[in-house]
């Protein structure tokens, strides 16, 4: 098996490379919005082996509960992905093109525009030297709190009420225009799902 784990933009390329090695082996891609197509006409077995997960270089994981969505273009493949995947997790499920698209992007909703908030958060207490360790708490609870109720129920805050003077002192707080846009464009989408 060959597995490659690339930036999605560089797997068309080295995939048309790579398939050439062996005719027998089956070819994986790792990526979550590059379709299983990507090997059509260049691999017979292949197939797709995406953990959905985020991974950073200094912070080691537990792979045993990372979900890993596989899917293989025939039988064989699909039981090679099968067995390589549930020796790596106990959380392993049969998920389509279509379908790791839409949780890739999911994912980059809960984990990298969130990840953009902390960001956000860190760098508006920096500026008065607050610490963004203060936040620690509240972060955690507002993670914890998705594993007992759903996202929408969990929400608190001035725009669930569209507490109109505490949105403005706040917006008044905000030098930045996009940043100010962004503030604006959330707080209207939180208010808008909370009260429907």
């Amino acid at each position: 098996m060959y597995l490659l784990a690339l930036k999605d933009d560089a797997l068309p390329g080295v995939i048309q490379q790579v398939c050439r090695l062996n005719p027998h082996a089956v070819y994986v891609h790792t990526a979550g919005s590059v379709p299983m197509s990507v090997f059509n006409n260049l691999a017979v077995n292949h197939g797709v082996l995406y953990p959905l997960q985020t991974f950073s270089k200094q912070k080691p994981l537990d792979f045993d509960s990372i979900p890993c969505l596989i899917e293989g273009a025939n039988a064989f493949s699909q039981d090679v992905l099968w067995r390589i995947a549930n020796a790596l997790s106990k959380n392993v499920h049969l998920a389509s093109s279509e379908d790791r698209r839409v949780m890739h992007l999911g994912a980059v909703f809960g984990c990298n525009f969130v990840n953009l908030c902390y960001t956000l958060a860190n760098e508006t207490l920096k500026s008065r030297g607050l610490d963004f360790e203060l936040l620690l708490p509240l972060i955690d609870e507002t993670a914890a709190k998705v594993h007992r109720m759903g996202p929408l129920e969990a929400q608190t805050g001035p725009a669930v009420r569209k507490d109109k003077k505490v949105m403005q002192g706040q917006m008044q707080l905000i030098d930045d225009a996009d940043r100010r846009r962004l503030y604006e464009l959330m707080s209207e989408m939180i208010h808008k799902l909370a009260n429907k």
